[in-house]
């Protein structure tokens, strides 16, 4: 088994084929040594002739790569993906922060402020909850 480039002939071996990922059989969870080396869990395009399977294009994936993905799908199924904008910046997820903190309108009503998307833990001047001044009793 293997493919040839113009510098060396690449090897590899399926060592287990864990699922398929559609109806059409067509993308699959393996595990595939290459050259030799530990097999690496990998997602590829595949396709069966002569009763043989055959791989194609797709990503290898080191176990933090498998964690984070499982982690991604499971917020997937509870329709919770984070954003990123396109500088790499987590979006705001402003249903995240409400359900987090229940009391937040609350604080806001009793004259809390948010500064930035946080929460500012200090009422604005002469708010309902201003500290007062001892000298004012």
């Amino acid at each position: 088994m293997g493919k040839k480039n113009k510098d060396n002939e690449i090897s590899y071996e399926i060592k287990a084929v864990h699922g398929y990922l559609n109806k059409k059989q067509n993308k699959v969870l393996v595990s595939i040594s290459w050259n030799g080396r530990d097999p690496q869990l990998e997602i590829r395009s595949c396709w069966m002739k002569d009763d043989k399977l055959h791989i194609g294009k797709g990503i290898s994936l080191s176990d933090e790569e498998i964690d984070n993905l499982s982690e991604l799908l499971r917020l997937a199924q509870k329709d919770k993906l984070p954003v990123y904008t396109e500088s790499g910046k987590k979006a705001v997820d402003f249903d995240d922060i409400f359900e987090s903190s229940g009391d937040i309108l609350e604080k806001r009503a009793q004259g809390y402020t948010t500064e930035d998307g946080f929460i500012k833990l200090s009422p604005i001047p002469g708010g309902r909850f201003a500290r007062r001044n001892r000298h004012d009793s």
